[in-house]
């Protein structure tokens, strides 16, 4: 779908496709949102860097297995992605450790 100006562009960094599929038809269904995924942080951290303003925000699974959340977020900030997406962690099992160390990252 291609986003219009009262669209949210949000970039879904997710392994599992599947995962990915079910948030782009859930959140696009409700006509506001304009999703595209990267399966890796790596992947996420190029996209950023290549279209620089493009995404309003990061649908960031906490769990990655090649970077994880808080190396991809300190990825993007060492290689000054602006503006700055906001972040929403997805994950499961939220302790007190992993959102203070999400806080400290940006």
């Amino acid at each position: 779908m291609a986003a219009t100006s009262a669209q949210t562009r949000v970039l879904v960094v997710h392994e599992e496709p599947t995962m990915v599929l079910m948030l782009r038809r859930t959140l696009e269904a409700a006509g506001r949102w304009d999703l595209t995924g990267a399966r890796s942080g790596a992947a996420a951290v190029e996209r950023l860097v290549a279209e620089p303003g493009r995404y309003q925000g990061l649908l960031l699974n906490w769990t990655l297995p090649d970077l994880g959340a808080l190396v991809t977020l300190i990825g993007m900030f060492e290689r000054n992605v602006t503006p700055r997406p906001w972040v929403l962690g997805l994950h499961g099992h939220w302790g007190e450790d992993d959102l203070a160390r999400g806080m400290q990252a940006g």
